[in-house]
């Protein structure tokens, strides 16, 4: 896909293009939290395994919450859709999940 070595770069802060900055932070991004393959399914099954619960749902819509977290979480759920990169971002994010386990 992106040589290693632009990678690489792009972690140190040296950016070799402006224009590519935005698609290089995207694809680190999808490195670290292995968000290319994620579906619905398995962020529901990621979200349990955190201690998140189902306390309600309307239609497609789904609110997780957690004993000792403040926010509920909201999931589009979609069953074998992938997620969005930026909503998956914004749910972990929302969750307090910093990365996704293997």
């Amino acid at each position: 896909m992106v040589s290693q070595n632009v990678v690489s770069s792009l972690r140190n802060g040296i950016l070799p293009n402006q224009r590519w900055a935005g698609f290089l932070q995207l694809i680190c991004f999808s490195e670290k939290y292995d968000l290319e393959c994620m579906r619905f399914s398995e962020l529901v099954r990621l979200l349990e395994r955190e201690g998140f619960r189902l306390v309600k749902e309307k239609g497609s819509i789904r609110y997780y919450a957690r004993t000792g977290h403040p926010r509920l979480i909201r999931v589009d759920f979609h069953g074998a859709k992938e997620i969005p990169t930026g909503t998956c971002h914004a749910i972990l994010k929302a969750a307090g999940i910093k990365r996704k386990e293997k």
